[in-house]
């Protein structure tokens, strides 16, 4: 378990994997009795540091003989959280400008633009990309997507814009049937119209 500044609760086994793995059974029985539902503790992550191989009842044992002596366990109240905020957010600004001084600051247009450019290529040039690209998923929302573009007739549209510019264009003809061409030419004595 962890919260925002870090983990704050940690599995431990009641039983050490360490004496169990000292029984005589095989692999897979040892592991079904270590992770045992009734096996596992939510445990103190400095406590169960300071447990290292022990077994619960042995640690506890310690501790109260006092062979293990456990760090001071802090009081939290408001001031001290606020406290301790503070100081986090303090660190992580002298980080950031630390980070900002030498490599740029990543928030801004530039620096987002060229982060975009060079993880692109990278993830091209690895092959990371291809790889997703042949992935089931990626290959279902492919079809998905050609099949939205079939119906909503972008393809049509397309495809009757890139003949436009074949037939036409590309060869100095205006077809007065052709919807691009006149449209181009309705633009064109407009543009004419307002130059006079």
């Amino acid at each position: 378990m962890q919260d925002s500044y870090g983990v704050i609760c940690a599995v431990d086994h009641a039983t050490s994997v360490y004496e169990i793995a000292n029984y005589d059974w095989d692999i897979d029985k040892a592991c079904e009795v270590a992770n045992a539902r009734q096996n596992l503790l939510a445990v103190h992550v400095p406590c169960n540091f300071a447990k290292r191989d022990a077994d619960y009842e042995e640690f506890c044992a310690n501790i109260k003989r006092g062979e293990i002596k456990l760090g001071e366990v802090l009081e939290l109240t408001a001031e001290r959280i606020a406290s301790l905020r503070a100081a986090h957010m303090k660190a992580s600004r002298k980080g950031a400008y630390k980070r900002n001084k030498l490599y740029g600051n990543p928030a801004t247009p530039e620096s987002r633009s060229k982060g975009g450019l060079i993880g692109g290529r990278k993830v091209a040039e690895s092959g990371q990309l291809a790889k997703t690209r042949e992935l089931p998923q990626a290959k279902e929302a492919q079809r998905e997507v050609g099949r939205k573009n079939v119906e909503s007739g972008l393809i049509q549209r397309a495809q009757r814009r890139s003949n436009h510019i074949r037939w036409h264009i590309k060869r100095g003809l205006v077809n007065p049937a052709c919807v691009f061409c006149a449209n181009h030419a309705t633009k064109t004595f407009e543009r004419l119209g307002r130059k006079e």
